[in-house]
């Protein structure tokens, strides 16, 4: 028999997150080598969870396999019941497939099958012991021998001074697969590691299956389009990662298989995974999204994986897919060569600019994911420019009915949040955005994307350690952990009429400040909840903070320079549209990349 999907047994995990495995009333034991469960007689298992289910109907759809049915590696007397479980309009139905009693007096394989693939829903199992103390050691859904594709994926991952991530991550998929030789990936993964910072311990890439080149910090997608040339002619797919992502080595092992089986029609498809937050695993942040002009929808946003509902709705492909981060996303080498190599836009948009032009399709799968931590916990920086200039050139390429007023719009709802977090560094990165973007495609071109990116930091906020911070405007150590429950209870508070005399009043800035402590809150925290507040310290996920103060000056000065940049607009936007939209396509050639990342120099030089 194939093996499609393992059944995940992990027992070193919070309760919580052990939901999004499988579920019981009961107080299980585990394993502490294998990952084994044990159950006491009465004792029942279910695994109809986020993980551990099998999506039925997608498996239908996208490929070639028709049948499916369940192994177990399991000692002990055992009820296994199958079942087949859909929403339809709204309605949860649950069919029994196969019952069947299983006695192993010692460790035994046991199968037992769900029959032919359904066109909606998910397979699961549950099992309940009969009589002792019952041991499932493990569980795969099967499928019997069949033709596959040839599939070779290249992990491409970017990385700049983060050497723990990804010695972590190279340990994790060594002992998965990349050394495994009873791995059905093995010898078929392959890991391509830009090493942006040039930090990487030498013997990471010693290890079988690891490429790691030094590259030119040209930011992730610099990194990432370094990952594409090298893999491109040794792979069938690219793998787009982020290096500090949460890897969960069944991800990968069901995005290659779903590969091999995948029908003529769908081969062009992108397989995007979910992004889960880190801090609250259970929490999928966003399983593919929409660009909607800049207006981003992150698609089955902050649903809990723990509720069998969501792991039923997430099934539904009722909504258009427009792109997937890249976290985890992958794509065919096909469509790599049909659309040609990213854009050189340094950081942020370029996964959506690059999805809008390689997605004709999306496929998402329950358990295809990474865990990462929380975007909106982190400081934005020098983001604040790359996101507005970004946002300006992907719209100009994909985007013919955007036009300078809504540009203009967007802009200016942005500089009003900074000014309103008084954050006036990040307005100056803001219009830098709006001007760069407005002196046209040349302009990008004769860019070193490394310096331009330290001329921005510089116009950055210089964060400091939490610990810091004590003492500056009366603060304690326990001031400087923002309280995400009370910015919640007050804005459920909040009535409309509050809102529009915040709104009145500039949310406070033409009455007097409040005296007293700083208020310690989160990057994105609400504006209305800083409300006539004189001084504010914003701190991030990872302990460090960035103080700032209320100035009616810089206020006016702040809006004076964004009229002076919105008459630039008007003056130079709709020619730089123009110039995007008709030469694009000279930033996206191999040899435009060859000569950015300087690989030419470096041919030459060593063939000298």
């Amino acid at each position: 028999m194939m093996e499609l999907q393992k059944l995940l047994f992990p027992s070193d995990i919070e309760e919580e997150e052990r939901k999004l495995y499988y579920d019981s009333k009961d107080k299980l034991e585990y394993g502490s080598a294998g990952g084994e469960i044990f159950l006491q007689e009465g004792q029942k298992i279910t695994f109809d969870t986020y993980l551990n289910s099998f999506s039925t109907g997608k498996w239908k759809k996208y490929t070639t396999v028709t049948e499916v049915s369940l192994e177990m590696i399991l000692q002990g007397e055992f009820r296994i019941v199958l079942y087949h479980k859909f929403l339809r309009q709204g309605i949860c139905h649950t069919c029994k497939i196969a019952e069947q009693v299983i006695k192993a007096e010692k460790k035994e394989c046991r199968s037992v099958s769900f029959g032919t693939l359904k066109k909606e829903g998910i397979f699961y199992l549950s099992c309940e012991s009969l009589h002792d103390t019952g041991v499932l050691y493990e569980g795969a859904y099967v499928t019997k021998e069949m033709e596959r594709r040839k599939v070779h994926l290249g992990l491409n991952i970017c990385t700049f001074k983060r050497e723990a991530y990804v010695e972590r991550n190279m340990n994790v998929l060594r002992k998965a697969f990349l050394e495994n030789p009873e791995s059905q990936l093995y010898g078929n993964v392959s890991v391509y590691i830009s090493d942006n910072g040039q930090t990487l311990p030498k013997h990471l890439g010693e290890i079988q299956g690891i490429h790691i080149v030094k590259n030119k910090n040209v930011g992730g997608v610099g990194g990432f389009t370094r990952g594409i040339l090298e893999a491109k002619d040794q792979v069938t797919h690219i793998v787009m990662m982020d290096d500090d992502a949460v890897i969960l080595p069944a991800s990968i092992e069901r995005t290659y298989v779903l590969l091999t089986l995948l029908k003529d029609r769908y081969l062009d498809y992108t397989v995007g995974g979910a992004l889960m937050r880190l801090d609250t695993p259970w929490i999928q942040y966003e399983s593919g999204a929409q660009w909607n002009s800049g207006n981003i929808l992150a698609l089955r946003h902050n649903w809990d994986m723990r509720d069998k509902m969501m792991v039923l709705k997430n099934e539904i492909e009722n909504e258009s897919v427009e792109y997937t981060g890249w976290w985890y996303t992958c794509i065919p080498v096909k469509m790599i060569e049909s659309e040609k190599l990213p854009l050189p836009i340094f950081i942020h948009r370029d996964d959506i600019e690059y999805g809008l032009r390689t997605g004709v399709g999306f496929l998402l799968l329950n358990g295809i994911c990474v865990w990462h931590e929380a975007f909106e916990n982190k400081m934005p920086g020098t983001l604040e420019y790359y996101d507005i200039r970004n946002l300006a050139i992907v719209n100009a390429i994909h985007d013919e009915k955007y036009g300078k007023r809504q540009f203009k719009q967007i802009l200016t709802k942005w500089v009003s949040g900074n000014i309103a977090r008084y954050r006036y560094q990040y307005v100056d990165l803001n219009l830098r955005g709006a001007i760069d973007f407005c002196r046209g495609i040349d302009w990008l071109k004769e860019q070193d994307g490394q310096l331009l990116h330290q001329k921005i930091g510089a116009l950055n906020y210089k964060a400091k350690p939490r610990e810091s911070f004590v003492g500056v405007w009366g603060l304690e150590e326990k001031d400087l952990y923002p309280d995400q429950s009370e910015r919640l209870q007050q804005e459920k508070a909040m009535s409309p009429q509050r809102k529009i005399w915040q709104i009145l009043t500039m949310n406070g800035y033409f009455l007097p400040a409040k005296r007293g402590k700083a208020l310690v809150v989160t990057p994105y925290d609400n504006v209305y909840r800083l409300y006539r507040v004189e001084k504010i310290v914003f701190m991030d996920q990872n302990g460090n903070g960035v103080a700032v103060k209320r100035s009616l000056r810089q206020f006016f000065a702040c809006y004076r320079k964004l009229f002076q940049t919105l008459r630039y607009i008007d003056c130079h936007y709709e020619e730089a549209k123009r110039q995007y939209q008709k030469r694009y396509g000279e930033l996206i050639e191999e040899d435009f990349w060859n000569h950015y990342l300087e690989m030419d120099q470096q041919k030459l030089h060593s063939s000298r």
